[in-house]
């Protein structure tokens, strides 16, 4: 089993929400956030405030039809793929540790 510290995201990588842990998903890209700090040596910032990701959803009523959803989540709501398959407990241990 792979270890993850704590920038563990990284772009194509499998994920899964904690709340559906059954649907995987695939990071499209890190949504990073730019600060300005006035008065400071550094004059700016980046810091990841969520993760573009996307899966294959069924079409509701309509027979061997999916569609590509894309949807933007907080780092703390998605977990790697490989520890969703472990079930509820890894997920929530690994969302503590990080």
């Amino acid at each position: 089993m792979q270890t993850y510290g704590k920038k563990w995201i990284q772009e194509g990588m499998a994920v899964a929400h904690k709340e559906n842990p059954g649907c995987k998903m695939f990071v499209i890209q890190l949504v990073l956030e730019v600060r300005h700090i006035p008065n400071r040596s550094i004059k700016s910032e980046k810091k990841i405030s969520g993760v573009l990701v996307h899966w294959w959803d069924e079409c509701e009523n309509v027979k061997d039809k999916k569609k590509l959803v894309e949807h933007r989540f907080h780092t703390r709501e998605i977990v790697p793929w490989e520890i969703a398959e472990q079930g509820k407990d890894a997920i929530i241990k690994f969302l503590e540790d990080h």
